[in-house]
């Protein structure tokens, strides 16, 4: 999984370099999509990345993108802009799978889906990985990204759950929500910061 995250960061680090030098040399400005395309010549090229599922290096890209739109947004309505950056070995430690499971089919896909009645689960191009479910996953899994987190490894699942609306109950409250508290309402009742159990751990 530590190759997974240098190949990803200097993937993101390569666009990034190419997307400034095609705008310093050619004023052309080259989209996440463009350099997707490239994905392929770059497996041929660097044997290397071919061991990286290719959503997982798409993501890398996609991340890139999302940077650069945010940096647009900014200038757009006058902030503080702070161009993308290069990311350091420190400043980079997730990566991430985008789909995982098959909405026709109702099942899972290979990213995420829980082996050996749920003491592993399969990374693709890593393999079947040990894994402790700290809380069982709730709806429908969406994506999964695999974090690393002062030496732990995460699976951290995005699912997707049923909307379960309350009760009318013909009453209104003001509510402002905080840092140190997670809401106080206009009644004065203090409700404190949820403590989830962390994300599901992964190791080797």
């Amino acid at each position: 999984m530590f190759e997974t995250l240098r190949l990803t960061r200097t993937l993101y680090n390569a666009g990034l370099e190419q997307r400034i030098a095609a705008y310093r040399k050619q004023g052309k400005t080259v989209t996440a999509y463009d350099q997707q395309k490239e994905l392929s010549a770059l497996k041929a090229e660097c044997p290397e990345y071919a061991g990286v599922y290719s959503h997982v290096l798409q993501d890398a890209l996609d991340r890139l993108d999302k940077a650069y739109k945010g940096f647009f947004a900014r200038v757009k309505r006058g902030d503080k802009a702070g161009f993308p950056r290069f990311k350091p070995r420190q400043r980079w430690n997730s990566f991430k799978f985008k789909e995982v499971w098959d909405k026709k089919k109702g099942q899972w896909l290979s990213p995420g889906k829980p082996v050996d009645e749920g003491r592993r689960i399969n990374i693709p191009k890593i393999g079947a990985v040990k894994c402790k479910f700290h809380r069982p996953l709730e709806g429908v899994p969406k994506t999964l990204q695999i974090v690393l987190d002062v030496n732990e490894w995460y699976a951290v699942y995005t699912c997707e759950v049923p909307v379960q609306p309350l009760p009318e109950t013909g009453s209104s409250v003001g509510v402002d929500v905080g840092t140190r508290y997670f809401t106080i309402t206009s009644d004065g009742e203090f409700v404190h910061n949820p403590r989830h159990p962390g994300a599901t751990h992964v190791g080797r």
